[in-house]
């Protein structure tokens, strides 16, 4: 239940890119140095169709009022500001509870046009426009906003701020080369997709062996002893078997679940799946404050479980591991239940991954929270790749192209329906392009970051969900995410994306095939793993086409656009080549393993025996034996 759960949960990942509203640079340095450190601001929209000259702004040296001064009131003003400012100075205020355009109107009425002034103010994701009573009001002096905690930066770097100079400018142009992120991205994937493809083979061999073992002790119940001296020696036997097959199971072997071999998804499920998605990428869409810490919490419980179950099986390759037990017990209170044996690393193991999850969650916005976001990640691919074994590819692909056209909607077309646009549209202007998403849900493919300014436009659902729009700075938890290894003379400081991304989508869907394609190998007895082999070449073949579209086109990419034609058409063409297209697409060849088994079981001469002796037994009619299960006692016997 947890990991469909967790596979609807990551069905909504999104294109991402990185953007910065309508920012702009402050330029900071010392008065004695010609080092030069950037910080987000933003440029608030003058009356009156007024601009700034912002590359002619020039040097200012700052004044910073008491964060008591209220510029709301004149008479505080002139009580607590000096009467005359130079013309090269910006005077720093706090903002108190009044608009902006008051701030800004009472200061130019007290200096006129000679002063610049920024106001500190703790909201954030705000569109600032100078647009209150502009007849009575117009502004025309410049007015920089910028969020306290940026400030705060200012402060930390420059213990005396009445030596230093503050210039404004646009961000700067990051070039486009190459970045080592996007390798670590790849190599990241690639492990993701070895480790859960072959779990989930491994599964599947394990329970089609499980299903002959079962078959073949159901042929070995019809062997009905002819005696109770027989009896007793054959419940002794059994008795032996089951014992030695629990003590092995219980130190070296993969531990048995009742997954079945191969999932069947019927056709509405699929349509569910894909109503499901669009219900929550609406909703996180409308309601980002609240919807985040459900996403967020969905996300803690479905890691917990999968980073346990991934611990838990590497355990089995050292049978050390696996020694000691906590044997099973009745709890009384508060409640009457029995809890199973359990594994002592099996317990060590959610120790660890509850610790991790725990420690995420507090720090999940420190720069260094990527790490153990990405380990979490990996853990959920990784398990939900294993156990989606589907049965043919009819399903995989529906499932693929309903995806692929989802995510297209909502990152191409969103734009330009005006019901998925907020009532009061600020243009967003894409100032980088940071990774591109999952199956067109949530958060999708790698990305590259930019510092091309590109011209203003409104922002795709899948955007502005993947970035985290409106939810205060939470973190959007279902993506991998890799610093960029960016210089900071580089760097654009008010991009909200400065890792390069990669939806979870984007590696579980195309996951789906590539765990089909492992199977139907198996299913086909390959030499070589040939519809393996090259669905994992399409697949970085699409993931680095993403990458050359993102290089340039410069905006998000939805990653499935890449992803699915590179990875369905190069395994239709090569069942077309092999001339098993069909088997492929109807999952015959698989089915036909399950059932073979089972049939040479019920040919083999052994059960062939069992059922002469069987038949020989139902037709004689001159013994009558009755055992009792309960006490093991004859009850009579009449001989021939």
């Amino acid at each position: 239940m947890v990991m469909l759960t967790v596979f609807f949960l990551i069905l909504f990942s999104t294109s991402v890119i990185g953007d910065s509203d309508d920012s702009i640079n402050l330029l900071v340095r010392l008065s004695t140095d010609s080092t030069v450190r950037r910080y987000c601001a933003d440029l608030a929209k003058l009356p009156n169709g007024r601009t700034i000259n912002v590359t002619g702004f020039g040097w200012h040296n700052p004044y910073i009022a008491s964060a008591a001064v209220n510029a709301c009131n004149v008479t505080d003003i002139d009580n607590s500001l000096p009467a005359t400012l130079s013309s090269d100075t910006i005077l720093i205020l706090y903002e108190h509870q009044c608009k902006m355009t008051e701030h800004a109107w009472h200061i130019e009425t007290k200096y006129k046009h000679n002063i610049s002034l920024m106001i500190i103010t703790n909201r954030t994701n705000t569109h600032y426009e100078l647009s209150y009573n502009s007849t009575a009001m117009p502004v025309s002096i410049p007015v920089l906003i910028m969020e306290q905690n940026n400030f705060n930066k200012v402060n930390k770097t420059y213990k005396d701020l009445n030596n230093i100079q503050l210039s404004i400018n646009y961000p700067p142009e990051i070039p486009n080369k190459f970045r080592p992120a996007i390798l670590l991205m790849f190599l990241l994937v690639f492990l993701i997709l070895i480790a859960g493809n072959y779990w989930a083979a491994d599964e599947f061999k394990r329970k089609v062996a499980n299903r002959v073992l079962s078959s073949r002790s159901e042929s070995d119940s019809t062997n009905t002893p002819q005696s109770y001296s027989e009896y007793q020696e054959f419940v002794a036997n059994r008795h032996d078997e089951i014992i030695a097959q629990n003590s092995a199971s219980s130190a070296d072997k993969i531990p048995r679940n009742n997954e079945p071999a191969i999932i069947y998804m019927p056709y509405c499920i699929i349509a569910m799946i894909l109503c499901f998605a669009v219900g929550w990428l609406l909703l996180i869409y409308y309601f980002p404050k609240v919807m985040i810490y459900v996403l967020q919490a969905m996300f803690c419980i479905g890691a917990f479980s999968s980073l346990t179950s991934c611990l838990d099986r590497l355990s089995y390759l050292a049978p050390i591991l696996r020694r000691y037990r906590i044997p099973s017990h009745t709890c009384h209170k508060p409640c009457t239940c029995q809890l199973g044996p359990l594994n002592i690393f099996t317990l060590f193991a959610m120790i660890i991954t509850l610790t991790i999850i725990i420690i995420w969650y507090i720090y999940r916005q420190a720069a260094w929270a990527w790490i153990l976001q990405d380990i979490l990640g990996a853990a959920i691919c990784i398990t939900v790749t294993s156990v989606y074994r589907l049965g043919n590819m009819r399903v995989i692909t529906l499932i693929l192209i309903g995806f692929f056209l989802y995510d297209i909607f909502f990152v191409f077309i969103t734009p330009y329906i005006p019901f998925f646009q907020p009532s009061n549209p600020s243009t967003i202007s894409t100032t980088t392009t940071t990774t591109t998403m999952r199956p067109s849900s949530l958060l999708s493919d790698t990305q590259i970051i930019r510092g091309s300014r590109k011209i203003s436009r409104n922002p795709s659902v899948m955007e502005q969900v993947a970035l985290g729009i409106g939810t205060d700075g939470e973190v959007v938890p279902l993506l991998f995410a890799l610093p960029m290894f960016i210089p900071e003379s580089e760097l654009d400081p008010c991009l909200v994306v400065r890792k390069s991304m990669l939806g979870f989508g984007d590696v579980i869907l195309p996951g789906i095939l590539l765990t089909f394609c492992k199977i139907f190998d198996i299913a086909s007895e390959n030499r070589w793993s040939i519809y393996y082999i090259q669905s994992i070449i399409s697949y970085f073949i699409g993931l680095s086409l993403t990458h050359v579209a993102l290089y340039l086109m410069n905006t998000a990419q939805p990653a499935l656009l890449y992803l699915v034609p590179c990875i369905l058409l190069s395994t239709i063409l090569t069942g077309l080549c092999r001339g098993e297209l069909k088997e492929l697409y109807t999952g015959r060849r698989i089915q036909a393993l399950l059932n073979d088994k089972l049939k040479n079981i019920e040919t083999s001469p052994l059960a062939a025996s069992e059922n002469s002796i069987a038949e020989q037994t139902n037709q004689s009619t001159d013994v009558v034996v009755g055992i009792s299960d309960a006490v093991g006692a004859v009850t009579g016997v009449e001989n021939r």
